[in-house]
């Protein structure tokens, strides 16, 4: 599988601001890793992920625990592709490195996270360095419904 040199995306739920950029370095299936940069919309969440991170070290011990710090991380942000949406995805944020496992369609006993609750077209094309696709969140993001947090809006 290709996906080494692409660039994803991770995309606030919220107000549709960039969190941050992952380059992905390594594709060991089923995981992808990669550089992570921060967006403007990072600051505010970074504490989402370090409290998932803390308390994966004890899943085992706490998993309910765990469960809910990542479903605050499932419902504040969404993961793009360089082909679009990604419906299912487990992401992990430490300093400058993320790593996640996805799935392009949903579960259908997943947890109540919204991960489908956002549409974006086939593929974000506006050109980047080396003709690497560059997010715009502008017009680029569609909540569909107010779940999670989320109001409905238009693309431009």
């Amino acid at each position: 599988m290709g996906f080494t040199d692409e660039i994803w995306h991770v995309v606030s739920r919220h107000d549709e601001q960039p969190v941050g950029d992952i380059a992905i370095e390594e594709a060991d299936f089923p995981w992808l890793s990669g550089h992570f940069t921060p967006g403007p919309a990072f600051p505010a969440l970074k504490p989402l992920f370090d409290r998932e991170l803390a308390l994966l070290d004890s899943v085992n011990e706490e998993p309910d625990a765990w469960e809910a710090a990542y479903d605050d991380v499932a419902r504040a942000v969404a993961l793009v592709s360089p082909d679009g949406l990604v419906p299912e995805f487990l992401l992990h944020i430490r300093n400058d490195q993320a790593w996640f496992r996805w799935s392009d369609t949903p579960f259908p006993d997943a947890w109540p996270r919204c991960s489908s609750r956002l549409t974006v077209p086939e593929k974000a094309t506006a050109p980047g360095p080396a003709g690497a696709p560059v997010w715009s969140p502008a017009g680029r993001v569609r909540p569909e419904s107010a779940a999670c947090g989320v109001t409905a809006g238009q693309a431009a």
